[in-house]
């Protein structure tokens, strides 16, 4: 009896709470802290933003723990998105934003000052500058977002932050942003300015321009687990972004992979980056050759270099390579030749191993350059298949050659 009464008043709740949602069927100010639902699709942006030349159709202004549930209904420009908002947000703690369809505007969601709020399962597209923009904001979690080719003019981003710290991207899809990839600069994500401890992890990026660019003045990003598709200018780009952190990705293009530059014109300190297992493949070209690679650098001013995966040279070795694991590093620019890794080690698994045609006693690291064919005299280790090197400061293509 006891655990039925129990059940009764937990039911009773939730209905209350559902009849307590304040329904929205049009754009509109919210100034009231409380839970809303979107009952149905909504255009334009008709509200004016407080000392702005910009409108905006959801306005959320210095009110807290506002949870609007837009239960995938749609928030659309209704014509040109110029000078609007799907949703203005500013000044603001506790907001909660799921489940919106917004669309068309010049961009998505505009965020200043927001501590901890959570978006989740939005689905944000064809903004002309940016899906979601986020200002001096910490704090906050973008989960299960996606967000499809936002980006009509150069320096844009499906999600950028600025001034912005202590926040979380996860387990979201980022595509084709910007949407003109080949003539327009832009990230499916972007940080920049004074933006540190931010955490990307599990996202999925394809066919962006790039996918995460770091700029110069943000430091402390971890990335970990998220994969890489086809991105045309790199998957991650460090741009003079300081203590980076990257953990097993994949970057999978026949494009740029890791793009590495201590904001060339700009620096005046080294940086650091570190990256464990990250892998290089292409499964166009070949979807069985996986290149695992781990990286600790420390960037001088002005050095720049790109590290992807590569196909076989023209000239082949004369040695059998392992399991054609090939990958290219290079200078990012040629007028900026010199570069010096300072730690690089290539991995393997035992299961690519095969039996009676593979010797890891006899592996090497070999580079293929101006000058053919040389042995890096790197350091291996069978215990734990991998080959080290120090002070990788020769472009050309690299792979395991066997002895």
């Amino acid at each position: 009896m006891f655990r039925y009464k129990i059940l009764t008043v937990f039911l009773f709740l939730i209905l209350l709470d559902a009849t307590l949602a304040i329904e929205i069927n049009s754009c509109r100010a919210i100034s009231a802290p409380g839970n809303y639902v979107l009952t149905n699709d909504i255009v334009g942006a008709p509200t004016q933003i407080p000392g702005s030349n910009k409108n905006s159709c959801i306005t959320i202004s210095a009110v807290d723990n506002v949870n609007l549930d837009c239960q995938n209904q749609s928030i659309s420009a209704n014509g040109s998105g110029l000078g609007k908002y799907g949703a203005y947000i500013k000044n603001s703690r506790g907001l909660r934003l799921t489940k919106c369809q917004i669309a068309g505007y010049e961009t998505g969601v505009f965020v200043d000052r927001l501590d901890e709020g959570y978006f989740l399962d939005n689905h944000i597209s064809s903004s002309i500058l940016f899906g979601v923009q986020i200002l001096n904001s910490s704090n906050n979690t973008f989960e299960s977002e996606s967000y499809v080719r936002n980006g009509f003019v150069t320096n844009t981003a499906g999600l950028k932050f600025v001034d912005s710290s202590d926040n979380l991207v996860r387990e979201s899809y980022f595509y084709q942003n910007p949407a003109i990839t080949f003539f327009a600069s832009g990230a499916g994500i972007e940080i920049s300015g004074n933006s540190n401890r931010n955490t990307i992890k599990e996202n999925v990026f394809e066919a962006n321009r790039i996918g995460v660019e770091l700029n110069r003045n943000s430091s402390n990003t971890t990335m970990s687990q998220n994969e890489f598709y086809n991105n045309l200018a790199g998957a991650t780009y460090i741009y003079g972004a300081d203590d980076t952190k990257i953990e097993n990705e994949i970057y999978d293009s026949p494009q740029k992979g890791l793009v590495v530059s201590n904001d060339l014109g700009y620096a005046s300190r080294p940086i650091k980056f570190t990256a464990t297992k990250i892998i290089l493949s292409n499964r166009i070209a070949n979807p069985n050759t996986k290149v695992i690679l781990s990286i600790e650098d420390t960037v001088a001013p002005n050095e720049a270099y790109n590290i992807d995966w590569s196909g076989p040279t023209f000239q082949r070795p004369r040695s059998k390579s392992f399991a054609d694991k090939y990958f290219l590093i290079r200078p990012m620019i040629l007028q900026v030749p010199a570069f010096s890794i300072d730690k690089l080690t290539v991995s393997w698994h035992d299961s690519e191993l095969v039996s009676g045609l593979d010797y890891e006693d006899g592996f090497r690291l070999w580079r293929y350059g101006n000058v053919g064919w040389q042995n890096t005299n790197a350091q291996l280790d069978t215990l734990v298949n991998t080959l080290k090197i120090s002070n990788v400061n020769v472009a050309g293509t690299y792979t395991i050659l066997q002895n």
